[in-house]
């Protein structure tokens, strides 16, 4: 299978793609800094771009099926990031035909089938709420972009977040 990778030269990106690679994927990789990603593999194209540039998003996505995105807030990225770069990647796939898209988030983003939320979850969501709302709200847009966009989608809570 052919995979696009966003947010490929961060910790959990880095090893989405090693571990595609490890299971014979081929895999396109949009990252800003190439020098990030020190990773060197036959079936690897790294794509030199920003995940809300959407020419960029069209470049890496064409040619693969499924996306894996692991995208996350910086110092220096917009407060809407996740929006943009989502809405990108739904646009792209649709036009490529890519049917499978999986998106790992913040563990306090509430998605369909969610077990129910123990204490230290919805403590993690106040904490969210009071010194990272703008992530919060970028990454519930996110998921809501996920939920209407037609496709076949996964969001991941990840703890760690």
């Amino acid at each position: 299978m052919h995979i696009a990778v966003f947010g490929g030269s961060g910790r959990t990106g880095r090893e989405l793609i090693t571990q595609a690679l490890a299971h014979g994927h081929h895999v396109k990789a949009l990252v800003r800094s190439p020098k990030k990603l020190d990773l060197t593999h036959d079936r690897l194209t790294i794509v030199k771009g920003d995940a809300e540039n959407r020419d960029d998003v069209f470049r890496t996505v064409e040619g693969t099926g499924a996306v894996l995105m692991a995208l996350g807030h910086t110092k220096t990225s917009n407060k809407d990031v996740l929006e943009q770069a989502t809405s990108h990647v739904v646009a792209a796939m649709h036009a490529y035909n890519a049917t499978r898209v999986v998106n790992l988030t913040g563990a306090t983003v509430k998605v369909p089938k969610d077990v129910k939320q123990k204490l230290i979850s919805r403590f993690a969501e106040t904490l969210m709420k009071t010194f990272a709302g703008d992530l919060l709200r970028d990454s519930y847009v996110q998921k809501g972009i996920l939920e209407a966009s037609g496709l076949e989608w996964t969001i991941s809570g990840d703890l760690a977040y």
